[in-house]
């Protein structure tokens, strides 16, 4: 199963960003990494257009986990974002076996 997408809008100069991307890696949660400031032109005009609707204040780091939109560095609410997107063997394994009682 694959995991919902993640994305981190984020500045290349802001060291509160570069703390939330090695979060992320620590955490081996694959991720893609939007840096706003170092897009050009038509392309950095989209991007800010989809982060007015994410995050009308653009302030950064906004990432995103799955359906959710976390804003600034909060440890706690990311895991729990990833937590809902992770893929649990558990319950997968508990799906399979219930599968079989009924």
């Amino acid at each position: 199963m694959d995991l919902a997408p993640v994305f981190l809008y984020s500045l290349s100069t802001c060291v509160i960003c570069r703390d939330v991307k090695a979060f992320l890696q620590k955490k081996k949660i694959g991720f893609e990494t939007i840096d706003v400031d170092l897009l050009e032109n038509d392309q950095r005009t989209e991007v800010l257009d989809i982060l007015k609707i994410l995050n009308p204040r653009l302030s950064f780091p906004t990432l995103v986990v799955g359906d959710e939109v976390i804003l600034g560095y909060n440890r706690e609410k990311i895991s729990q974002a990833i937590k809902k997107i992770a893929p649990s063997e558990k319950s997968s394994l508990g799906r399979f076996l219930s599968f079989f009682r009924s």
